[in-house]
C-alpha cells in the first residue's frame, strides 16, 4: 500500500529532526518523545564511531568529537545499510569536509584511515588462495601472499607513535597491513618504499623472488640484482614468519 503525500511529508520532517535536532511540530507527537528518539539514534552513531575509532576519540576533545558526529548526521546522509560500514563513510566525510584543518590536527585523516583499515581487514571475508606449501626457495619458486592485506601510504607515522608526536615526523611512510589467516589478528608492518613496491608487484602477479627483483630493477632503472636480493630475502623471511606470506605455489 502506497503512503499518502501527508505521510511522506511527516516522515521527511521526522527524518530532518533526527538529523539536525531543529525544532519541529508533528501533530499527535510529543516533543519529549521526539527528543528521546533522536537521542537513541544519535547514541547508535556515537557508539559505533567510538568503537571504530578509539584512538581518534582520545586525540580530539569531547566537544570536537561531538561536533564531528553532529555534522556527519546532518550533512553526510550515510548510505550503507550495514552499521559496521558506517565508519568508512564517516572517514570519507571528515576528509572531504577537511576537519583536519578546521581542528588544526593535520594527522587526523591518516589516523582515521589507519583505524578504519583495521576494521576493514578484520571484517572482510577470506579471499581465495592458490595451493601452497610452507617451505621453499624464495628466489626460485612462486611466492604466495596472504591476500587479506593492504599497503597504506601515510604522511604521519600514526602507526607507531602518539598522534600528537607525529607532527615532528611528517614525511612518507609505507605500512603493510594484513590479517593473519589463523588468528584473525590484524598486524601493521612499516616497510621501505622499495619493499612496498616489491610487495605490490607480487600482489599484482604471483612470481618468484628472482623475477620480482628483476622487475623492480627495471622499473627503478638503478641498483644491482645482488643489492636488491640482499634486501628482499630477510623481508620475505620475516613476512613468512608473521603470516603475510603464506608459502610457495605447488
Amino acid at each position: 500500500m502506497s503512503l499518502s503525500a501527508e505521510t511522506h511529508r511527516l516522515m521527511a520532517q521526522m527524518h530532518d529532526f533526527v538529523r539536525s535536532g531543529r525544532d519541529i511540530e508533528i501533530p499527535g507527537v510529543r516533543p519529549d518523545r521526539m527528543l528521546q528518539y533522536r537521542r537513541l539514534v544519535r547514541n547508535v552513531f556515537e557508539d559505533t564511531l567510538n568503537r571504530a575509532y578509539p584512538i581518534s576519540v582520545t586525540v580530539l576533545s569531547p566537544e570536537e568529537w561531538g561536533q564531528l558526529i553532529d555534522a556527519f548526521m546532518l550533512k553526510a546522509e550515510p548510505q550503507t545499510p550495514y552499521i559496521w560500514k558506517m565508519p568508512f563513510e564517516f572517514y570519507e566525510f571528515v576528509v572531504n569536509e577537511d576537519f583536519a584543518a578546521q581542528f588544526n590536527r593535520p594527522y587526523l585523516d591518516d589516523l582515521l584511515f589507519f583505524e578504519w583499515i583495521e576494521i576493514d581487514l578484520f571484517t572482510m571475508p577470506d579471499k581465495p588462495v592458490m595451493s601452497f606449501k610452507s617451505e621453499g626457495d624464495f628466489l626460485k619458486e612462486t611466492i604466495v601472499l596472504n591476500p587479506d592485506h593492504q599497503i597504506l601510504e601515510l604522511e604521519f607515522p600514526v602507526h607507531k607513535m602518539p598522534a600528537s608526536e607525529t607532527l615532528k615526523h611528517r614525511g612518507q611512510y609505507f605500512v603493510l597491513a594484513f590479517r593473519q589467516r589463523e588468528s584473525g589478528v590484524v598486524k601493521f608492518v612499516e616497510v621501505d618504499p622499495v619493499l612496498a613496491l616489491v610487495w605490490q608487484e607480487l600482489a599484482a602477479t604471483p612470481q618468484s623472488g628472482e623475477q620480482v627483483v628483476r622487475r623492480i630493477l627495471k622499473l627503478l632503472g638503478r641498483g644491482s640484482e645482488e643489492q636488491l636480493t640482499t634486501m628482499v630475502l630477510p623481508f620475505f623471511n620475516d613476512m613468512l614468519l608473521q603470516g603475510a606470506i603464506l608459502g610457495f605455489a605447488v
